[in-house]
């Protein structure tokens, strides 16, 4: 048993078994000592050890039945609880405990200088080290060289001084006058500046007095820093036309006088002429190459119309036509397109007299029929028959000749003519009986602008054929497709199909757009196959599309055509 308070052998060596102990002198009752020693309390226990041995009598306490804070002289300041799981107010540690907590605490550094920091030395966890930062007793810190910081970064002070030769910054926008005004950012000029120990320093600011806002150049002398948008003066500039696009430039941009509206009389180097003067002068020059008073032969004498004209006279005329026709020939094609009306048989108003023999005449149409076939390209001509087919029709030709020129051999050249159009065409009769009567299948002119059913062709008024239009590359407001308009008034429906070939970018796409006409608008749908172009349609109250594009490499070409529904 733990805390054995006493141990008393009485069998000493030499003894015999019938002794027998006595408390004192006057005992009465003769006993062992295991009788007569007694445990006077609960707290104590009376034992006796190896039994008919060496008998040893034990007196221990008994923990248990002990109450520690009942003790006689107890004081709780001077007792404290063994606890070597925590730590409380209360409670005390092991040596064992103390010793394995202070193996796991630092080491002291050492040398050690005052206001140095310390570093751990190793992966021990307890050699520290100084370091050669320094933490003043005004908590300022000098010595650091390399710092990375994980987390935000806080500067409280009044100057940020970055002595670096590279800043590089992730955000992509920096903001300065956080938290001023517009009256704090023009005190400061809040921006960039630049500065130099050997020059004026350069400052990019903000002024809130000028349109853009912002001002740029040296410090005293900043000019507004130019933008898109902004009604702002360029002054001092030389532009390079080459290498950049003017774009919106309209007639009231020019100064005046530079722009020449009247090109007939004295022009100059320094001024423009306009489209409209242009067209009005190659008309009226045009006018007069075709202009009949302009032929100044004539022959001499009345008498020499009569019997015989003089063979020279005659070719002198010719010459003079010739070379007029000539003249003319290098504007042949535009004379063609844009002057139709010359052509017709109402505009030759002269009526030749006298006895003007058929074979002089023959003999000039032949050398002109020469002339022209020499300098006339079959396409011109072609074009000009389908561009103006009534001019060419024999009930256009009104005048009737007179002399000895038989009607019925004019009339027979003409319908000659006639006859040979008519083949070229593919028409064997009368251009409109024989339209109306064509089969679709040997339609061979032009069938791929017509639309049509399975009986015959069916045109439509307002029906727009294959064409050909340019579009702008970045064109943020709507624009028209020039020629892609359908009328208010006689079109109720309409189905277009329009193609966008953006080729600078590899982008082709194709809608099909379809349209009704509600009575006061246009309601559109659409429909597209391949790329996207970033092109997109749109249609007016009035009925015409527009379109607007996206900022990519080019711009590109619209092809359109489109079947309507009268209304």
């Amino acid at each position: 048993m733990a805390n054995t308070y006493i141990s008393i052998n009485l069998n000493a060596t030499g003894g015999t078994g019938d002794r027998r102990l006595k408390i004192s002198t006057d005992d009465t009752t003769p006993d062992f000592l295991e009788g007569k020693l007694e445990a006077a309390s609960s707290k104590v226990v009376v034992t006796t050890d190896t039994p008919g041995g060496d008998e040893t009598l034990l007196v221990d306490v008994d923990e248990t039945a002990i109450d520690h804070n009942n003790l006689l002289n107890y004081d709780v300041n001077q007792h404290r609880d063994l606890d070597d799981a925590s730590t409380t107010s209360t409670s005390l540690w092991s040596s064992t405990k103390i010793q394995a907590e202070l193996d796991t605490k630092i080491n002291a550094a050492t040398p050690m200088t005052d206001n140095k920091l310390v570093k751990s030395v190793g992966t021990s966890g307890v050699d520290v080290e100084a370091t050669g930062i320094n933490v003043d007793d005004f908590d300022n810190v000098t010595g650091i060289n390399n710092l990375t910081i994980d987390g935000d970064l806080t500067v409280n002070g009044t100057t940020t001084t970055l002595s670096t030769d590279t800043l590089d910054v992730e955000d992509a926008n920096i903001t300065v006058n956080v938290g001023g005004t517009q009256a704090s950012a023009n005190a400061a000029n809040a921006g960039l500046t630049v500065e130099m120990s050997d020059a004026t320093d350069v400052e990019l600011g903000y002024d809130s007095t000028i349109a853009s806002k912002m001002a740029l150049g040296e410090i005293g002398s900043q000019s507004e820093v130019i933008t898109a948008n902004h009604t702002q003066t360029v002054i001092n500039k030389t532009i390079d036309v080459d290498n950049n696009t003017i774009s919106n430039v309209e007639t009231d941009n020019f100064k005046s006088g530079v722009l020449q509206t009247d090109i007939s009389g004295v022009v100059s180097d320094t001024n423009l002429a306009s489209s409209q003067a242009i067209v009005t002068y190659v008309t009226d020059q045009l006018a007069l190459q075709d202009d009949a008073s302009e032929i100044t032969f004539t022959p001499a004498t009345v008498a020499d119309w009569d019997g015989s004209v003089d063979p020279g006279e005659t070719n002198d005329a010719l010459d003079q036509l010739a070379d007029r026709t000539t003249t003319a020939e290098g504007s042949l094609a535009s004379h063609l397109d844009g002057g139709v009306a010359k052509h017709t048989a109402t505009s030759v108003t002269n009526t030749a007299s006298g006895n003007l023999t058929s074979t002089t005449v023959q003999t000039s149409l032949v050398e002109l029929q020469l002339d022209i076939d020499s300098r006339a390209l079959d396409s011109d001509l072609t074009n000009h028959i389908n561009d103006a087919v009534d001019a060419h029709d024999a009930s256009a030709i009104s005048n009737v000749p007179a002399g000895n020129i038989a009607a019925t051999t004019v009339q027979a050249a003409i319908d000659e003519l006639d006859s040979e159009k008519y083949i070229a065409a593919n028409f064997s009769t009368d251009f409109d009986t024989d339209f109306g009567a064509k089969d679709t299948d040997d339609l061979t002119e032009g069938s791929t602008n017509l639309y049509y059913t399975n009986a015959r062709a069916n045109v439509e008024a307002g029906d727009i054929t294959n064409t050909i239009v340019a579009f702008a590359d970045n064109q943020v407001t709507p624009a028209n497709v020039t020629g892609l308009a359908f009328s208010n008034v006689a079109v109720r429906s309409f189905t277009a199909y329009v193609a966008i070939n953006r080729s600078g970018d590899s982008l082709f796409e194709e809608y099909e757009v379809k349209g009704i006409n509600t009575g006061s608008d246009f309601d559109i749908s659409l429909e597209s196959v391949g790329g996207d172009t970033g092109v997109e349609l749109s249609i007016t109250t009035g009925g015409q599309v527009q379109y607007t594009s996206s900022a990519l490499t080019s711009g590109g070409l619209i092809t359109f055509r489109a079947k309507v529904n009268s209304i």
